[in-house]
């Protein structure tokens, strides 16, 4: 017969331990498990909150790797609002390499009979060259919105004026990382053209790069610095060719509409401010990732909720796909002294990523994904 004295439950057992032995153990769980247990009860929730800062130090330390550190710096007052906007970022990297790799393998490499690809090798050194990529994508669009709501607001009919802004971004970046990253973004390019791109397209047509109209290019530089990653990760994983595009010209319509809501002086309205849902789309699935079918209360995407004003503000000032990344990187790493004439050859980045051994440098530069898959792990427990 089971005991129900309440005296002898675990949770019952578990506060009875001395507070050392407490902060012990929540430090050793796993993220996922300790937004779990924030939900089990009031005395558990009350314990993570008022030991928040040091369980998140200790993930900190121990978990996540340096180079989410060096993009995101912790702030002085840590918590786990800011461990779940990290957990979410790599989730969709690690998802973004996922589908890249699986494409790569299927559609690129048997053509080129490619010797000794290993796809989980491909993967994993894509990670942190898409978690930077989107990096620079969140700090342009931060930038962007910035601009957007001074008096004067920059014209894109200049080019020097996206060039320094997006280069005063990648100054953050390594050189050697910065020409991975630049490896890695006409890689993602030529991809998304392929995936977007009408089935009935020219294969010399392709190679040429020539897959996209005007206005399909502009909704590329949209689904890149508007949506980010999550909108990225959402349309590619779209199986069905033609239900991929009909959900594409869907969001592009439904960005457009919002801003021209605004344009017409509907802004004066109270729900004009209302949050758009853009970007919102597949955040229920991306919390399945931590374990759950909820979204916890301190979840944090990283593309924000923008309200109509800041879309239709951030529309105004968007720069076309061709003066995106593609001459700020060139020059800057011109200026760093490194060779950038294979940057746009996507054939020669695909061998370099399939090919070599694992104690090489993953991601092209010093190791900067040195902690491995372990801080995989620990901010995504089920991607193990």
């Amino acid at each position: 017969m089971l005991n129900r004295n309440p005296r002898n439950s675990v949770g019952s057992l578990f506060f009875a331990l001395p507070a050392e032995l407490r902060i012990c153990i929540l430090r050793e769980l796993y993220y996922v498990d300790i937004l779990s247990l924030r939900l089990a009860s009031r005395s558990f929730y009350q314990l993570i909150e008022v030991n928040e800062a040091q369980i998140v130090r200790h993930h900190i330390e121990h978990h996540v790797p340096r180079h989410i550190l060096e993009l995101y710096p912790p702030p002085p007052d840590l918590n786990l609002r800011f461990l779940t906007s990290l957990a979410q970022r790599q989730w969709l990297s690690n998802n973004m390499a996922q589908h890249l790799a699986e494409y790569i393998s299927k559609h690129i490499i048997p053509s080129r009979n490619h010797p000794g690809i290993e796809h989980s090798r491909m993967r994993r050194r894509l990670v942190p060259l898409i978690f930077t990529l989107f990096h620079f994508f969140e700090r342009y669009r931060f930038r962007l919105l910035a601009e957007a709501y001074v008096e004067n607001p920059i014209s894109y009919a200049a080019v020097d004026e996206p060039v320094l802004i997006q280069q005063e971004i990648m100054e953050a970046y390594n050189p050697a990382l910065l020409l991975r990253v630049s490896q890695t973004y006409h890689l993602l390019l030529y991809l998304l053209y392929q995936r977007l791109a009408p089935k009935t397209l020219s294969l010399a047509r392709a190679r040429s790069g020539r897959v996209l109209d005007r206005s399909s290019e502009d909704g590329i530089a949209k689904l890149l610095i508007v949506g980010g990653i999550n909108q990225v990760e959402r349309i590619w994983s779209i199986k069905n060719h033609s239900w991929r595009r009909k959900e594409m010209k869907k969001w592009i319509a439904g960005l457009q509409s919002q801003g021209d809501n605004r344009r017409q002086g509907n802004s004066t309205k109270p729900q004009a401010d209302q949050h758009s849902t853009l970007g919102r789309e597949g955040s229920r699935d991306s919390a399945k990732a931590f374990g759950h079918d909820y979204m916890p209360p301190t979840f944090e995407l990283p593309t924000p909720h923008l309200s109509n004003s800041a879309i239709a503000r951030l529309i105004q000032v968007l720069p076309p796909l061709r003066a995106v990344w593609v001459s700020s990187a060139r020059d800057l790493i011109l200026a760093k002294g490194l060779d950038a004439a294979d940057v746009g050859v996507w054939e020669l980045f695909i061998d370099e990523l399939a090919s070599g051994d694992d104690s090489e440098g993953d991601s092209g530069d010093e190791d900067p994904d040195d902690s491995g898959d372990e801080g995989e792990e620990v901010c995504l427990p089920d991607s193990r």
